[in-house]
């Protein structure tokens, strides 16, 4: 009997368990501890790179102040406070100024005159065609008529029109109009810028300064002019009615009738010559407050104030 099998059409075999759809993909990787702890660590330096990241970026958005350059915000600050306190000082004072001279007295004539001392007040008087009557009487009048203050100086400059116009009368010219018989040398020696006035008292007082470009010539012509002086400035310069005439009956004739000398005294530190009458008073006196500055008054009270007034005069030059 022939025992052999004969295998069924269609049948091969015992089959071959069919695979699970699920594992024909990659297989998923086991979870453990080692696993999540690098995915932490990968994850904190992601984190660590992207602060790092965001801070350098706000760094570079924010300006950072070097030590330079807040030094120089600092110098910029002290240079801005010191202009202010400098435009604040000028305003200051020029407020203080313009307050102050509104207060102050306006002058009654500028100082646009060159003059030998300052003067207060100024006035022309016209020498065209004057005899030296007529001129020492029109600045007889000036001075009696005179309103400038106590201790002040009104400046009568005296003026001459000619072919080229009006001019100032030039002290050589003075001497002639007024027939004055000074040495020709002393008068040759003279600077042509002469100052005649009057200083402001209780009774107006008349001065004349001269200017000597040589104080040899200057000192020796005078001392030859001391002997006609009186008689040529009587009545302009001569104290005939002075505050200081006190004397009863006196006239300007006591001069010309006594043989009369200079003396010597001192004013202010200075060697003065004056002349006194029969009764002992100054009718005229002189005095050269330095080698080139000669001062001519009617009297010592009025020869030293116009002496402080040229003494001022060059200490604030």
């Amino acid at each position: 009997m022939d025992t052999t099998l004969t295998p069924l059409a269609g049948n091969t075999g015992p089959s071959a368990p069919t695979p699970n759809p699920q594992t024909t993909g990659s297989i998923k990787h086991i979870r453990t501890f080692e696993s999540d702890a690098n995915e932490a660590l990968q994850s904190q330096n992601a984190s660590l790179i992207k602060i790092a990241v965001a801070e350098n970026d706000r760094r570079q958005e924010t300006p950072v102040v070097s030590e330079v350059e807040r030094g120089g915000i600092g110098k910029k600050i002290a240079i801005t406070l010191v202009s202010i306190a400098f435009i604040a000082g000028g305003v200051g004072a020029i407020y203080y100024i313009y307050t102050h001279s509104q207060k102050a007295p306006t002058p009654t004539t500028s100082q646009t005159l060159s003059s030998i001392i300052p003067y207060q007040k100024a006035k022309e008087i016209n020498s065209t065609g004057l005899t030296k009557e007529a001129l020492v009487e029109k600045l007889n009048q000036e001075i009696k008529t005179s309103t400038v203050a106590i201790g002040s100086i009104e400046y009568f400059y005296i003026t001459t029109t000619g072919n080229t116009g009006k001019q100032m009368l030039s002290t050589e010219g003075l001497f002639s109009t007024l027939g004055l018989t000074a040495p020709n040398e002393f008068v040759r020696s003279l600077d042509p810028q002469y100052m005649f006035g009057v200083l402001g008292q209780t009774v107006n007082s008349p001065f004349l300064i001269l200017k000597s470009t040589l104080y040899q010539s200057g000192f020796a012509g005078m001392l030859n002019w001391e002997k006609t002086i009186a008689d040529d400035l009587q009545g302009l310069l001569t104290d005939d009615a002075g505050a200081e005439n006190t004397a009863p009956s006196r006239t300007s004739d006591d001069l010309l009738q006594t043989e009369l000398k200079f003396s010597d005294i001192i004013i202010q530190n200075r060697d003065v010559r004056v002349l006194k009458d029969r009764y002992g008073i100054t009718r005229i006196a002189y005095s050269f407050v330095d080698n080139n500055t000669i001062v001519i008054a009617p009297n010592e009270k009025t020869l030293s104030g116009i002496i402080e007034a040229v003494t001022k005069r060059k200490f604030t030059r």
